[in-house]
């Protein structure tokens, strides 16, 4: 009478789907339906057995493939934190705009893969302090310094090519790509000015009150100063440039050197104080806040993202290094030791949607462009 084993006690020879579950099967309900719990094969339903479990899964593919359209029995969407191969450009898992990977799992932002380009990529002799920025396409835009030019390094090939060759003055400065006009700004010193340039043709927009170190474009809702160039001087102020009617706005003065700023996805204006050794956040209507203190002459700044992170350039040690404060809660974590230039001109330092960190330095008295993946 016993009736799992070989012999039913109705006297048939076990089978699977004869309702009963024998030595070696998982289970046995009797019928060859394979959407439920025990498949026809008298084997338990799981996710990738190739079989859809009605009402538990949504999909079975018979993979461990997340990358494909089911990923652990559920069916591939934006949103679920699973890129889908061919599909989709990200997934942070969330349906949040601004904050690198849009709501439709669109690329927000611009990717310099490192690891895919021949770094160091020289982009000029010398003097390799200098801003950089990327422009409409993810290239990267170099300003060339002493060497008084503006060159673009290609983001896929790491090719450089000559923008601007000189504009004429003793040093380039800063550099911006404001998207609303599809035009660069970049910033010089002897004289103290603020070009646009557009192809390869720079034009003179305005004469600047002191040497603009870096440029920024400040996003909507900044003060009444949305979309407008907004710079750091050596004279320690920040101005806002309104391009249209060619008028220079101070939004606030400080003592000591500006030489870098940076706006963080939540909109707050992060600015770097080299001679005072500090990191300011600046309202817009000029109110300074100290962030953090203690850091050994800082001339560089960049923002990852999801603005939990600032990275700074400064010199703690020998000719430099690039260390994190968190965000919001200000703490500095020692990072990449680099090869810096020294002084308030700004040391280009820039943050990708990829957290690649994009570094301007110097290799062999060689302007380089270098960086390393954000810890």
């Amino acid at each position: 009478d016993v009736d799992d084993d070989a012999c039913s006690n109705a006297c048939a020879a076990a089978s699977c789907g004869d309702a009963v579950t024998q030595q070696g099967e998982e289970c046995d309900d009797g019928n060859a339906d394979d959407t439920d719990a025990c498949l026809s094969t008298c084997l338990n339903a799981t996710c990738g057995d190739t079989a859809v479990q009605a009402g538990v899964e949504e999909c079975d593919d018979g993979n461990a493939d997340d990358t494909d359209a089911c990923a652990q029995c559920k069916a591939a969407v934006c949103g679920d934190g699973k890129l889908q191969a061919g599909v989709e450009e990200c997934d942070d898992g969330n349906a949040n705009n601004g904050d690198g990977c849009s709501a439709t799992c669109k690329v927000e932002g611009c990717v310099f893969d490192l690891a895919k380009l021949p770094v160091p990529i020289t982009v000029h002799p010398s003097n390799y302090y200098g801003d950089i920025a990327f422009d409409a396409n993810c290239d990267l835009l170099v300003v060339a310094s002493f060497n008084d030019g503006l060159v673009r390094v290609n983001k896929n090939t790491g090719a450089v090519t000559t923008v601007i060759d000189n504009f004429g003055t003793g040093s380039t400065n800063g550099v911006v790509y404001r998207k609303s006009d599809n035009t660069i700004y970049v910033s010089t010193d002897s004289p103290a000015r603020i070009y646009s340039v557009t192809g390869n043709m720079a034009t003179l927009v305005v004469n600047a009150p002191s040497t603009v170190n870096a440029l920024a474009v400040a996003p909507m809702g900044f003060g009444n100063f949305g979309d407008q160039l907004i710079g750091v001087t050596f004279s320690g102020q920040v101005i806002a440039v309104n391009t249209v009617n060619k008028s220079i706005t101070t939004i606030g003065t400080t003592q000591g050197t500006l030489s870098d700023l940076v706006f963080a996805p939540d909109g707050k204006l992060y600015v770097v104080n080299n001679n005072a050794n500090r990191i300011d956040v600046v309202t817009p209507n000029g109110q300074f806040t100290q962030l953090i203190a203690g850091l050994s002459s800082p001339d560089g700044i960049a923002v990852d993202t999801d603005g939990s992170r600032l990275f700074v350039a400064h010199f703690p040690v020998g000719n430099g290094r690039v260390d994190r404060v968190s965000l919001p809660n200000p703490q500095l974590t020692p990072g990449n030791v680099i090869n810096l230039d020294g002084g308030w001109y700004t040391s280009g330092v820039l943050v990708d949607v990829a957290d690649n960190v994009i570094v301007k330095s110097s290799v062999n008295n060689n302007a380089v462009i270098s960086g390393f993946k954000a810890p």
